[in-house]
């Protein structure tokens, strides 16, 4: 599955993300709560920093995270909802 592009961060909590800011991965983990908004996660991760902070309004991207087994990644049931945005992978993002 080829990662893609989480527009609604409202419904990411539970999912397992990159997060990236200019097409780089700045960092990667679990969406513990996001804002009601959707434009503000916390993201729990492992290593020194297990808790960070990430707002759109400081141009981070939250993508899924690619991996082929569900659990880890974006649920179905989520991407009927539209959390995920169509035709914003990262091919056609190049």
């Amino acid at each position: 599955m080829a990662s893609e592009i989480i527009c609604d961060w409202s419904l990411a909590e539970g999912m397992y993300v990159e997060i990236r800011l200019n097409r780089k991965i700045a960092d990667q983990g679990r969406v513990e709560i996001t804002t009601r908004d959707g434009q503000t996660l916390w993201l729990e991760s492992s290593g020194a920093l297990t808790r960070r902070l990430y707002m759109k309004a400081e141009y981070y991207e939250a993508w899924t995270a690619g991996f082929e087994d569900e659990s880890c990644g974006i649920p179905k049931d989520k991407t009927a909802q539209g959390s995920v945005c169509q035709f914003q992978n990262d091919s056609q993002r190049e």
